[in-house]
């Protein structure tokens, strides 16, 4: 019997192991539960022997008879020691319980991020195989063709120079996100509305591409910020806009001041997004049905909300199905 227990003990010591999280928070329970126990063994003590030398000085006063004073000594100390390892027991048993939920409490933001971490890896992999895939596909299909044409190999370099331009563009997109967790913004002294202007004029000619009226309303914008961040804030929204807005659409981008704070909005006419997407929009590799069109990496908005984070200011998205989204962008006004 004692063997089958000793085997169960160590197949379920070896499983805890492989659980990372509970292995750890059951060792800095333990931790805890010795830190305790060490207090509250030397105050038990130094209370028992306190309390002792009370009880025999009383006793010395209150017996004559030495047989009489002993037996008594002897039956109340007995009991004076085991109400204290009870209450001791009762003492540690609470602690243990509360330095597991401890544990668990001080372990679990680690856990969060590295389950974010995970999951970005794991999503930022499939992102990457998916054109490697493609390019791969299409280059041993050109191998095995024993004629391939002119228009034919033509088709195949256009197509594998998309799918780099797409690979190019998601591993920016992982080392902005990357760079803006590892450090603060340098901010300067910065004019939004310039900014904005010169993202819309780039943005022009996507717009007419697609036959969407793209208008500005530049108003004052001064901000503490970073040049770049905060053009590639403007340039994923005003961009997601215009993807997002059928032919003979409209995008209008405004920048104005109020109230202490500088908005930065895009309001398009667009087919909008469904309710149940909202609250998922700036979630990274996230795409709600029917937002696969641009060939996005997924990323754009959570980029967005990254640089947002580092300016200290607050992103607000209103959409409705069919009738076009709202990105407001409020940053903390320049105060000299």
């Amino acid at each position: 019997m004692k063997k089958n227990y000793l085997k169960r003990f160590a197949a379920w010591a070896t499983g805890l192991k492989g659980n990372i999280f509970l292995y750890a928070r059951l060792r800095l329970s333990a931790l805890y539960l010795l830190a305790m126990l060490l207090v509250v063994g030397v105050y038990s003590t130094a209370l028992f022997f306190s309390i002792r030398a009370n009880i025999i000085e009383d006793f010395e006063d209150r017996f004559e008879q030495v047989d009489v004073r002993s037996k008594a000594l002897v039956r109340t100390l007995d009991i004076l020691e085991e109400k204290i390892i009870l209450a001791d027991t009762a003492v540690l048993g609470l602690m243990g319980l509360l330095s597991y939920l401890l544990a668990g409490m001080t372990l679990k933001p680690i856990a969060v991020a590295l389950g974010e971490q995970r999951k970005f890896s794991s999503d930022a992999s499939h992102e990457l195989r998916t054109p490697l895939t493609v390019m791969k596909t299409e280059l041993e299909v050109a191998l095995k063709s024993r004629e391939l044409s002119a228009a034919q190999a033509r088709g195949i370099f256009a197509s594998s120079l998309e799918e780099i331009n797409r690979m190019s563009a998601l591993i920016e997109d992982l080392l902005l996100i990357s760079r803006g967790q590892a450090k603060k913004a340098v901010l300067e002294k910065l004019d939004l509305a310039a900014v904005a202007g010169a993202v819309v004029e780039k943005m022009r000619a996507l717009a007419e591409e697609k036959n969407i009226a793209l208008f500005f309303s530049p108003g004052k914008g001064l901000v503490r910020g970073e040049r770049r961040f905060l053009e590639r804030m403007a340039i994923n929204i005003t961009q997601n806009a215009i993807s997002y807005t059928p032919a003979g659409g409209k995008v209008a981008v405004e920048v104005k001041t109020g109230n202490g704070i500088v908005l930065f909005a895009v309001r398009d006419t667009g087919v909008g997004i469904a309710p149940e997407h909202l609250s998922h929009v700036f979630d990274r590799f996230y795409k709600a049905a029917g937002f696969h069109e641009s060939g996005g990496t997924g990323l754009g908005l959570s980029i967005v909300k990254e640089i947002v984070r580092l300016h200290n200011g607050d992103i607000l998205l209103n959409s409705l199905p069919g009738k076009g989204t709202e990105v407001i962008v409020t940053l903390p006004e320049f105060r000299p």
